[in-house]
């Protein structure tokens, strides 16, 4: 990173943010959510998305701040994005406000109405599509939007009745595509080459969740369920990825770094949902 500290502090931070959709959908299998213990979590999650929010805002501002060979080049892509995400957001606000009318007129459709899942549909496939048509790392930022943009536009009751069929082609159509791609932006090279910086991530990004979870609530949950929570608290989501992704993209931080970032969220994933998962099995009946 060229001994670039804002570099690493952003890079940091974007890798640390909370992915609060896995805690909640653990916490849920188990029926936790509603627990002092799950809404702790859960409210840490929602509030490091303003972290999540302002490395984001860092990352797409970072390439017009740094100077190199690349300058002109790193200032269009971030012209690109901030235009893009500016856009993203006004077509998320604006269909907010629609939602109040739409809402009211929908809840008389019949539910099993095809008009229903086509606007769902319609309505993602546009925000990617227009995210993704000048940068395609912006396509997932559009998804999440797009999310946020449905829940406003139809009746809470189809928001449940359609969630698990988008939540399955999400899964196994558009997942695979997006790993593929991150996949395709790593060097093995790299991987062999420092298996250490691997294992450095991980190390630091277990023992300093694990350490802050424990000083700050072993006295209001107790030891082990404060270890358990800082478990929890390591969860990654795709927007820390995609901001990484974006640093690596802008040229502002090394294929090195990069794969080995890449690695550790890869390998950090099922051991988090693992132990989370197994750790909240064994201390469920002791969740208040």
């Amino acid at each position: 990173m060229s001994h670039s500290f804002l570099v690493a502090l952003i890079a940091g931070i974007a890798f640390g943010t909370v992915g609060e959709v896995v805690l909640l959908a653990i916490l849920k299998e188990f029926g936790l959510e509603k627990t002092r213990f799950g809404q702790l979590a859960l409210g840490i999650g929602v509030f490091d998305d303003i972290f999540e929010v302002l490395a984001l805002a860092l990352v797409i501002a970072l390439p017009a701040l740094t100077a190199g060979g690349a300058q002109n080049t790193a200032s269009q892509n971030s012209l690109i994005i901030v235009l893009s995400l500016s856009g993203i957001v006004a077509a998320t606000l604006l269909l907010s406000q629609v939602g109040k009318f739409t809402r009211r007129y929908l809840e008389s459709v019949p539910s099993d109405s095809f008009v229903i899942p086509f606007a769902i549909f319609m309505m993602i496939f546009s925000f990617i599509y227009f995210g993704a048509r000048e940068f395609e790392n912006m396509g997932v930022v559009a998804a999440i939007f797009s999310g946020v943009a449905v829940k406003q536009v139809l009746p809470e009751k189809f928001i449940q009745q359609y969630k698990k069929p988008v939540f399955f082609v999400a899964n196994i159509f558009l997942g695979p595509f997006f790993f593929l791609s991150l996949g395709g932006t790593m060097s093995l090279g790299a991987l062999l080459t420092y298996p250490l910086l691997i294992l450095v991530i991980i190390t630091i990004s277990l023992f300093s969740r694990l350490s802050v979870s424990y000083l700050l609530f072993h006295k209001i949950l107790g030891k082990r369920q404060s270890l358990v929570m800082g478990v929890g608290l390591t969860a990654k989501f795709s927007t820390s990825v995609v901001s990484e992704n974006i640093l690596f993209s802008s040229g502002l931080i090394a294929q090195p770094l990069y794969s080995a970032i890449m690695a550790a969220f890869i390998i950090l994933k099922p051991i988090i949902v693992g132990v989370f998962s197994r750790s909240l099995a064994m201390t469920k009946d002791t969740i208040h």
